[in-house]
């Protein structure tokens, strides 16, 4: 009798074969067929183990590997030869392998055995697996030691965690928001997010997290250790930044490694953080809200089925009444006129309010539809105008009173303003007339006192005679000088100066005047500059040429008098416009005009007095003469200070009329 061992299952079977003595050849055929079919069994049930989803193994009684198929090698990362002769001990966690010595005493006794094992992989990781072990018997029925089955659980572990976790952040965001609904403190809404942020993860003793808004912290705990790892978000609202939330470990722990092992958690801490923004947007809203109502001048009322459901302060203060006397009340007791066909398109009207002490007060009213509680309701605000009725009483008398006293005042000021002018052309016609006839007798003596300056007639006379000659001869051409400005200014203001057009050569007529009063300039040592930046010898114009070479002598003698000896007057002739006009400017290297007073130059009579002008003389009407003509022949006239000093005066004409 021999006896032959094969896997079925996961039972060994045990086959007896009884065989007979070859004398039989039918019997020696028999088991001939009987060792194939076994053979092909075996072969069988070994295709199925390597198969198997599952891991098996054989151990031997003390738990070394027998034998282990080819999915339990690969769930651990090894090959199969590597594994057998190992002890199970060794590729388990602590725990799972005082499990393993526990219930393999228990098999020693007949007893299967179904429980979780963690194992690790080769790469360090953590395996789970669900254990069915079974006692496996000698030919003796003694223990020969465990077969095994092994249900990989590592990815429903992995899936199961992930999703605690994500439950579990979903629960703090509940809770956060929760918080940031209620109605509290805004450091009590802080305090319990911050505990609620720390709950959500992992190893949460070791979590803590400060929140710091407006300058002012919440912390949980309230002793805090310094970060290990931290999570920071920084707190906005509405672009602005007004805090940051930072939650993170005080220790380091093994299973909190790198950058991706908190990736949910900060997304989790973001989501806070933007709840938490939102809320403190909202709360802050919220309270803007309330302190304008609250500390308004107008009073706020809400009406819900003719009675008072909401008043804010200002309506007890207006009414003069308590919390307990208005809320419920019916709305006409304070507003007999407020009813129900009062408008509803928020027009501003006028009514009567009564105050419990019976006193009538003038109001202005507003109302309109609104929800209060989700019912609809009216809105009512309504301001005291009773001391404006009064002031609007006072100002009609007032007003009447006004306009009989700026009737009879206009009439005075009617009268006044006609002798004023009567006076002014008065004025105008005496100036006219009394320079007109100072200019005649004027001529007469200046004509004598030429002939008598002459070469032939000086000679004759005596030496000291003939410098008061040549001085009362030089003083009647700024006598002159001063008469003409007097008569072109009353010309002017009366409206009788007329402009001699005709076509003049500005170059030509610009040389001139520089020549004529180069004997000035040579007295002073003053250098003289001329730029013609026009390119051309000869440009016609259409002027008067005898006023405009009264404001250029105007302007020059200006330049001469207040230039120190030794400096230099440059005149310059260019077009502006595009070709379409002509500046002609003058730059001198005097004492200069202050920015404030450049605007004043060209005023009649205005003289900008200082140290260095106060003793140069004239009345102030030449550059008021020359502005006039200037302005006359549609151009304008501008001065600027130099920034070396001095000051240039530019007239601006244009070419064509």
């Amino acid at each position: 009798m021999s006896s032959i061992s094969h896997i079925k299952g996961k039972k060994i079977v045990k086959a007896k074969l009884k065989l007979k003595k070859p004398h039989s050849e039918t019997c020696l055929e028999k088991v001939q067929g009987t060792h194939t079919c076994m053979a092909a069994s075996q072969e069988m049930y070994r295709d199925l183990v390597e198969m198997a989803h599952e891991g098996i193994t054989m151990v031997d009684p003390d738990d070394n590997l027998t034998f282990v198929n080819k999915q339990f090698a690969k769930s651990l990362g090894y090959k199969v030869n590597e594994l057998v002769g190992r002890t199970l001990f060794s590729l388990s966690t602590k725990a799972s392998a005082t499990m393993m010595k526990k219930e393999t005493e228990k098999r020693k006794m007949g007893k299967k055995s179904r429980y979780e094992v963690v194992m690790f992989h080769r790469d360090g990781s953590k395996k789970y697996f669900w254990l069915s072990a079974s006692p496996m018997y000698g030919p003796s029925r003694e223990f020969i030691g465990s077969m095994g089955v092994y249900a990989d659980l590592t990815e429903k572990r992995v899936m199961e965690v992930k999703l605690k976790r994500k439950v579990r952040q979903i629960d703090t965001l509940y809770k956060v928001y929760e918080h940031a609904r209620m109605v509290k403190p805004l450091g009590v809404v802080l305090n319990g997010i911050t505990q609620e942020v720390c709950q959500a993860l992992p190893s949460a003793k070791h979590v803590q997290a400060k929140l710091v808004f407006d300058q002012k912290t919440y912390t949980y705990p309230k002793k805090l250790k310094s970060f290990v790892k931290k999570i920071e978000v920084p707190l906005e609202i509405v672009g602005i930044k007004r805090g940051v939330l930072q939650v993170g470990y005080n220790k380091v722990l093994p299973n909190i490694v790198g950058e991706d092992s908190l990736k949910e958690e900060k997304k989790l801490v973001k989501n806070v953080a933007k709840i938490l923004c939102k809320h403190m947007y909202a709360r802050g809203v919220l309270d803007r809200h309330r302190v304008i109502i609250q500390k308004a001048f107008t009073a706020i009322i809400i009406v819900n089925d003719k009675k008072i459901a909401y008043v804010n302060p200002k309506f007890y203060r207006m009414f003069k009444c308590k919390e307990d006397q208005a809320i419920g009340e019916k709305i006409r007791k304070f507003l007999p006129n407020c009813t129900s066909q009062c408008g509803m398109d928020r027009r501003v009207r006028e009514c009567i309010g009564k105050r419990l002490t019976g006193e009538n007060i003038d109001l202005a009213m507003i109302t309109q539809r609104i929800s209060y509680h989700g019912k609809p309701s009216t809105l009512i605000r309504v301001n005291d105008i009773s001391a404006l009725k009064k002031a609007q009483a006072r100002l009609s008398g007032f007003n009447q009173e006004l306009q009989k006293t700026v009737k009879e005042k206009t009439l005075h000021l009617e009268e006044a303003n006609k002798r004023l002018q009567s006076i002014n052309q008065l004025k105008d016609e005496f100036i006219a007339i009394t320079s007109h006839e100072l200019r005649s007798p004027l001529t007469s003596i200046r004509g004598y006192l030429s002939f008598l300056v002459e070469e032939e007639s000086i000679e004759q006379i005596s030496d000291p005679y003939r410098e008061y000659l040549i001085r009362a001869y030089s003083t009647t051409d700024s006598l002159n000088y001063l008469i003409n400005n007097i008569l072109d200014v009353s010309r002017l203001d009366m409206g009788r100066f007329q402009l001699q057009r005709q076509d003049t050569d500005i170059i030509k007529l610009t040389c001139n005047i520089l020549e004529s009063l180069s004997f000035q300039m040579s007295e002073k040592r003053l250098e003289l500059e001329f730029d013609n930046c026009t390119g051309q010898n000869q440009l016609i114009i259409s002027i008067d040429s005898i006023r405009m070479s009264q404001v250029f002598r105007n302007i020059l003698d200006n330049s001469i008098k207040f230039t120190k000896r030794g400096k230099k007057i440059k005149v310059s002739i260019k077009y502006q416009a595009k070709g379409k006009g002509l500046c002609i400017s003058v730059a001198d290297q005097g004492v200069g005009i202050p920015k404030a007073k450049l605007d004043q130059i060209f005023d009649k009579f205005m003289q900008v007095k200082n140290t260095h002008t106060k003793y140069k003389g004239g009345v102030g009407l030449g550059l008021f003469i020359a502005k006039r003509i200037v302005e006359l022949h549609k151009g304008q006239i501008k001065a600027v200070k130099n920034i070396d000093g001095g000051t240039t005066i530019s007239i601006h004409l244009p070419l064509t009329d």
